[in-house]
């Protein structure tokens, strides 16, 4: 069964099927390596189709970015999840771009099938999307970026601005600072959260009352995108739930504790009293 706690990891999952399917050490640590080619080759896809980069650039900008130290650190020394993330945040990414694409495109022979194609797009976007979210909980920052790019496609700049301060409210209502356990610094957290809470719904509205006419296509989009980048997270939220009987976002995001619950402050009192 999978392990009880920890967030989840769905890269790791399958960079298990090297011991899984053939029990080698070498296999398993090569699938965490292919992550690396595979931005690559995501990453040429966006400079040659999309920067128009000659192709000449594009290898040289490539080459660049693998010889930085931590890609070449991740790619021979750690071989984590990090580049596997990549390389599905950029083909999320990619397709967003050619979402955007075929949204704008004026194409007469495009136009009978373009509704289907940019609901086909928004869905695999989801999957892709759900699916990094199970690699690491960080995606959240790039869920709210495509729901601002798409919010600001058919709304303009102030459903941007809404969707920025909802991604600050999601970020801070799930807990995301306490993974690096800066939650305890930020004094006004719960303030800031629910202002960015209501400053969101504001403009949200705002922008809702002056473009009424594009606002069932962007909420349609929205829950396609959403309800698709669910699906592949709700096992995790499934497991988290059964382990902890908690409905609390932080504990369904991160499952159940595998140590006992500290903090900040905790710490300091330990050690206050230690010292008397």
């Amino acid at each position: 069964g999978l392990v009880v706690g920890n967030q989840p990891y769905n890269w790791s999952l399958f960079m298990a099927l090297g011991y899984i399917l053939f029990d080698l050490t070498e296999l398993t640590m090569a699938l965490s390596f292919v992550g690396g080619i595979l931005t690559l080759w995501a990453m040429f896809q966006l400079a040659n189709k999309w920067l128009k980069l000659e192709v000449n650039y594009a290898f040289l900008a490539l080459l660049v970015f693998y010889v930085t130290p931590t890609i070449l650190h991740q790619s021979y020394r750690e071989l984590k999840v990090d580049l596997g993330l990549l390389f599905i945040s950029l083909m999320v990414v990619v397709l967003f771009l050619n979402w955007l694409s075929q949204l704008r495109s004026k194409d007469e022979e495009m136009l009978q099938t373009k509704e289907a194609n940019l609901l086909k797009i928004t869905a695999l976007m989801g999957l892709l999307s759900g699916f990094a979210m199970g690699i690491k909980l960080t995606t959240l920052f790039l869920f709210f970026g495509i729901l601002a790019g798409i919010w600001y496609a058919y709304q303009g700049q102030k459903a941007y601005l809404s969707l920025f301060c909802f991604s600050i409210f999601g970020v801070l209502l799930v807990r995301l600072d306490d993974l690096s356990g800066m939650r305890a610094a930020h004094l006004g957290g719960n303030i800031v959260m629910w202002a960015m809470l209501v400053l969101g719904i504001g403009l949200l509205a705002w922008s809702a009352v002056n473009h009424r006419e594009a606002l069932l296509k962007t909420v349609k989009t929205t829950l396609i995108y959403s309800l698709f980048f669910t699906i592949p997270f709700v096992p995790w939220l499934t497991k988290n739930y059964l382990e902890t009987k908690s409905l609390d976002p932080s504990t369904l995001l991160r499952g159940k504790a595998v140590g006992p619950k500290i903090s900040f402050q905790q710490v300091q009192k330990n050690w206050d009293k230690k010292q008397k």
